[in-house]
Protein backbone atom coordinates (compact mmCIF):
# COMPACT_ATOMS: atom_id res chain seq x y z
CA UNK A 1 0.00 0.00 0.00
CA UNK A 2 1.11 3.40 -0.73
CA UNK A 3 2.44 5.66 2.23
CA UNK A 4 -0.57 7.17 3.36
CA UNK A 5 -0.64 11.36 3.97
CA UNK A 6 -1.11 11.99 8.07
CA UNK A 7 -4.40 12.76 9.27
CA UNK A 8 -4.39 14.59 12.51
CA UNK A 9 -8.13 13.12 13.90
CA UNK A 10 -8.47 9.95 12.13
CA UNK A 11 -12.02 8.52 13.19
CA UNK A 12 -10.90 4.96 11.85
CA UNK A 13 -7.73 2.93 11.58
CA UNK A 14 -7.14 -0.65 10.30
CA UNK A 15 -4.81 -3.81 10.65
CA UNK A 16 -4.60 -5.78 8.40
CA UNK A 17 -4.01 -9.72 9.73
CA UNK A 18 -1.80 -12.33 8.17
CA UNK A 19 -1.69 -16.13 9.45
CA UNK A 20 0.82 -18.69 8.60
CA UNK A 21 4.22 -18.36 8.49
CA UNK A 22 5.11 -15.40 5.94
CA UNK A 23 8.32 -17.46 4.71
CA UNK A 24 6.23 -20.75 3.60
CA UNK A 25 3.93 -18.52 1.66
CA UNK A 26 6.13 -16.84 -0.39
CA UNK A 27 7.51 -19.88 -1.80
CA UNK A 28 3.97 -21.34 -2.45
CA UNK A 29 3.29 -18.23 -4.41
CA UNK A 30 7.04 -18.31 -6.08
CA UNK A 31 6.28 -22.49 -6.64
CA UNK A 32 2.64 -21.28 -8.40
CA UNK A 33 4.31 -19.09 -10.57
CA UNK A 34 7.02 -21.17 -11.74
CA UNK A 35 4.43 -24.23 -12.85
CA UNK A 36 2.39 -21.38 -14.90
CA UNK A 37 5.31 -20.76 -16.16
CA UNK A 38 6.88 -23.95 -16.96
CA UNK A 39 3.71 -25.36 -18.57
CA UNK A 40 3.10 -22.24 -20.82
CA UNK A 41 6.74 -22.98 -22.10
CA UNK A 42 5.40 -26.91 -22.66
CA UNK A 43 1.96 -26.21 -23.62
CA UNK A 44 2.73 -28.13 -27.39
CA UNK A 45 4.24 -31.22 -25.70
CA UNK A 46 1.18 -31.75 -23.13
CA UNK A 47 -1.42 -31.26 -26.03
CA UNK A 48 -2.53 -27.57 -24.18
CA UNK A 49 -3.42 -24.50 -26.08
CA UNK A 50 -1.42 -21.36 -25.74
CA UNK A 51 -3.10 -19.75 -22.98
CA UNK A 52 -2.66 -23.27 -20.96
CA UNK A 53 -4.16 -22.68 -18.16
CA UNK A 54 -3.10 -25.11 -15.46
CA UNK A 55 -6.39 -24.71 -13.27
CA UNK A 56 -7.90 -26.96 -16.10
CA UNK A 57 -5.28 -29.81 -15.82
CA UNK A 58 -6.18 -33.75 -15.32
CA UNK A 59 -4.51 -35.55 -13.38
CA UNK A 60 -2.62 -37.15 -16.24
CA UNK A 61 -1.87 -34.15 -17.76
CA UNK A 62 -0.43 -32.84 -14.20
CA UNK A 63 1.68 -36.41 -13.88
CA UNK A 64 3.25 -35.46 -17.00
CA UNK A 65 3.51 -32.08 -15.77
CA UNK A 66 5.61 -33.28 -13.05
CA UNK A 67 7.61 -35.69 -15.19
CA UNK A 68 8.39 -32.87 -17.70
CA UNK A 69 9.88 -31.07 -14.93
CA UNK A 70 12.09 -33.51 -13.03
CA UNK A 71 13.87 -33.83 -16.65
CA UNK A 72 14.35 -30.30 -17.24
CA UNK A 73 17.78 -29.67 -15.60
CA UNK A 74 17.17 -25.74 -16.15
CA UNK A 75 13.33 -26.16 -15.19
CA UNK A 76 14.08 -28.22 -11.88
CA UNK A 77 16.97 -25.56 -11.21
CA UNK A 78 14.53 -23.14 -10.69
CA UNK A 79 13.12 -25.19 -7.66
CA UNK A 80 9.87 -26.74 -7.13
CA UNK A 81 6.64 -26.26 -8.94
CA UNK A 82 2.97 -26.65 -7.19
CA UNK A 83 0.23 -27.17 -10.00
CA UNK A 84 -2.59 -26.66 -7.33
CA UNK A 85 -4.55 -23.55 -6.75
CA UNK A 86 -2.86 -21.55 -3.58
CA UNK A 87 -5.25 -21.49 -0.45
CA UNK A 88 -6.63 -17.99 0.17
CA UNK A 89 -4.43 -16.31 3.16
CA UNK A 90 -5.95 -16.94 6.28
CA UNK A 91 -6.71 -13.16 8.15
CA UNK A 92 -8.27 -10.58 7.17
CA UNK A 93 -8.70 -6.99 7.86
CA UNK A 94 -9.80 -5.48 11.47
CA UNK A 95 -11.21 -2.09 11.58
CA UNK A 96 -11.50 -0.20 14.33
CA UNK A 97 -14.11 2.93 15.38
CA UNK A 98 -11.16 5.19 17.32
CA UNK A 99 -12.84 7.18 20.16
CA UNK A 100 -11.05 10.53 19.34
CA UNK A 101 -12.91 12.68 21.82
CA UNK A 102 -12.50 10.51 24.53
CA UNK A 103 -8.38 9.62 23.97
CA UNK A 104 -7.25 12.44 21.73
CA UNK A 105 -3.73 11.61 22.82
CA UNK A 106 -3.84 7.62 22.68
CA UNK A 107 -5.80 7.83 19.24
CA UNK A 108 -2.95 9.68 17.60
CA UNK A 109 -0.33 7.46 18.43
CA UNK A 110 -2.41 4.85 17.43
CA UNK A 111 -3.28 6.19 14.25
CA UNK A 112 0.13 7.34 13.43
CA UNK A 113 1.73 3.70 13.90
CA UNK A 114 -0.60 2.21 11.76
CA UNK A 115 0.80 4.81 8.80
CA UNK A 116 4.24 5.32 9.63
CA UNK A 117 4.15 9.02 9.65
CA UNK A 118 5.97 9.45 13.03
CA UNK A 119 9.43 7.85 10.91
CA UNK A 120 11.68 5.97 13.34
CA UNK A 121 11.97 5.43 16.67
CA UNK A 122 15.04 7.54 19.14
CA UNK A 123 15.46 4.25 21.54
CA UNK A 124 15.53 1.85 18.86
CA UNK A 125 17.26 3.90 15.84
CA UNK A 126 16.56 1.16 13.30
CA UNK A 127 12.91 0.42 14.45
CA UNK A 128 9.96 2.25 12.23
CA UNK A 129 7.14 4.16 14.48
CA UNK A 130 5.05 1.38 12.63
CA UNK A 131 2.79 -1.52 13.16
CA UNK A 132 3.69 -2.74 9.37
CA UNK A 133 4.87 -6.12 9.26
CA UNK A 134 4.85 -6.55 13.42
CA UNK A 135 3.45 -9.73 14.80
CA UNK A 136 1.15 -10.14 17.34
CA UNK A 137 2.48 -12.08 19.65
CA UNK A 138 0.62 -12.98 22.42
CA UNK A 139 -3.37 -14.98 22.08
CA UNK A 140 -4.99 -16.02 25.18
CA UNK A 141 -7.98 -17.82 23.97
CA UNK A 142 -11.55 -16.82 23.98
CA UNK A 143 -9.67 -13.88 26.25
CA UNK A 144 -7.18 -11.51 24.17
CA UNK A 145 -5.35 -10.75 20.91
CA UNK A 146 -2.07 -8.61 21.55
CA UNK A 147 0.29 -6.82 19.64
CA UNK A 148 2.20 -3.45 18.82
CA UNK A 149 5.55 -4.47 19.80
CA UNK A 150 7.52 -2.67 17.37
CA UNK A 151 10.64 -2.65 18.89
CA UNK A 152 11.24 -6.14 20.12
CA UNK A 153 8.38 -8.16 18.98
CA UNK A 154 7.81 -10.45 21.95
CA UNK A 155 6.11 -8.34 24.26
CA UNK A 156 9.10 -6.36 25.74
CA UNK A 157 9.21 -3.54 24.09
CA UNK A 158 7.60 -0.87 22.62
CA UNK A 159 7.23 2.84 21.96
CA UNK A 160 5.39 5.78 20.90
CA UNK A 161 5.13 8.80 18.83
CA UNK A 162 6.39 10.98 22.27
CA UNK A 163 9.10 9.09 22.45
CA UNK A 164 8.53 6.40 25.17
CA UNK A 165 5.74 5.58 27.88
CA UNK A 166 2.79 8.18 27.68
CA UNK A 167 -0.05 8.71 30.59
CA UNK A 168 -3.21 6.99 31.02
CA UNK A 169 -5.89 9.14 29.76
CA UNK A 170 -8.80 8.97 32.38
CA UNK A 171 -11.72 8.72 29.91
CA UNK A 172 -10.39 5.53 28.17
CA UNK A 173 -9.80 4.23 31.71
CA UNK A 174 -13.38 4.72 32.33
CA UNK A 175 -14.33 3.76 29.22
CA UNK A 176 -14.95 -0.42 29.99
CA UNK A 177 -15.21 -3.52 28.61
CA UNK A 178 -19.11 -3.87 28.22
CA UNK A 179 -19.17 -3.56 24.43
CA UNK A 180 -17.22 -7.51 24.43
CA UNK A 181 -15.72 -8.78 21.44
CA UNK A 182 -13.67 -6.28 19.40
CA UNK A 183 -12.83 -3.60 22.35
CA UNK A 184 -9.23 -2.51 21.22
CA UNK A 185 -7.01 -0.82 24.52
CA UNK A 186 -4.14 -0.47 24.89
CA UNK A 187 -1.50 -3.01 26.92
CA UNK A 188 0.37 -1.90 29.75
CA UNK A 189 2.90 -2.60 32.78
CA UNK A 190 1.20 -0.35 34.91
CA UNK A 191 -0.16 3.09 35.38
CA UNK A 192 0.98 5.16 32.94
CA UNK A 193 3.17 2.81 31.05
CA UNK A 194 1.90 3.21 27.37
CA UNK A 195 3.46 2.72 24.57
CA UNK A 196 2.44 1.21 21.17
CA UNK A 197 1.28 -2.34 22.66
CA UNK A 198 -2.30 -2.72 21.91
CA UNK A 199 -4.76 -5.62 22.55
CA UNK A 200 -8.29 -6.51 21.33
CA UNK A 201 -10.67 -8.77 23.17
CA UNK A 202 -11.82 -12.21 22.33
CA UNK A 203 -14.79 -12.67 24.65
CA UNK A 204 -18.20 -11.73 25.19
CA UNK A 205 -17.75 -13.17 29.30
CA UNK A 206 -18.34 -10.74 31.44
CA UNK A 207 -16.20 -12.07 34.73
CA UNK A 208 -13.76 -12.03 32.47
CA UNK A 209 -13.81 -8.53 31.03
CA UNK A 210 -14.59 -7.26 34.79
CA UNK A 211 -11.38 -8.01 35.75
CA UNK A 212 -9.95 -5.47 33.11
CA UNK A 213 -12.13 -2.50 34.31
CA UNK A 214 -10.33 0.74 35.33
CA UNK A 215 -6.74 -0.77 33.99
CA UNK A 216 -6.47 -0.24 30.75
CA UNK A 217 -7.21 2.84 28.31
CA UNK A 218 -10.00 1.82 26.14
CA UNK A 219 -9.48 3.86 23.18
CA UNK A 220 -11.85 2.23 19.95
CA UNK A 221 -13.94 -0.78 18.87
CA UNK A 222 -14.52 -3.01 16.17
CA UNK A 223 -16.57 -2.38 12.92
CA UNK A 224 -15.11 -4.35 10.26
CA UNK A 225 -13.59 -8.51 11.10
CA UNK A 226 -15.36 -10.04 13.04
CA UNK A 227 -14.51 -13.14 11.51
CA UNK A 228 -11.21 -12.26 11.30
CA UNK A 229 -11.06 -12.06 15.53
CA UNK A 230 -12.45 -15.79 15.45
CA UNK A 231 -9.41 -16.96 13.27
CA UNK A 232 -7.29 -15.35 15.74
CA UNK A 233 -8.76 -17.48 18.45
CA UNK A 234 -8.82 -20.40 16.52
CA UNK A 235 -4.56 -20.35 17.35
CA UNK A 236 -4.85 -19.11 20.59
CA UNK A 237 -3.37 -21.29 23.47
CA UNK A 238 -3.99 -20.97 26.73
CA UNK A 239 -0.18 -19.75 27.34
CA UNK A 240 -0.82 -17.03 25.00
CA UNK A 241 1.22 -17.92 22.99
CA UNK A 242 0.07 -18.53 19.13
CA UNK A 243 0.18 -21.81 17.70
CA UNK A 244 0.96 -20.27 14.58
CA UNK A 245 2.73 -17.25 13.34
CA UNK A 246 0.40 -14.00 13.36
CA UNK A 247 1.29 -10.84 12.03
CA UNK A 248 0.48 -7.13 11.30
CA UNK A 249 1.18 -7.06 7.37
CA UNK A 250 -0.42 -3.58 6.39
CA UNK A 251 -1.93 -1.08 7.98
CA UNK A 252 -3.43 2.38 7.83
CA UNK A 253 -6.23 5.47 8.17
CA UNK A 254 -9.49 5.57 6.71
Amino acid sequence: MAPQPANSNPRRAFLDIRIGDPAVRSAEEEAHARAIAFVREKASELGLGPAAPIAELEEWQKEMVMDLHAADPAWSAKGKIQLDPLAAPRGGRLVFELDTASCPKTTANFASLCTGAAGFSKTAKTKPLHFKNTPVHRIIANYIAQGGDITRGDGSGGDSIYSGAFKDESAGLKTGFAHGRGVLAMANSGKHSNTSQWFVTLTDDKTQLKKMEGKYVVFGYLVEGLGVLDELNAVGSESGTPTEQVQVWDCGVL
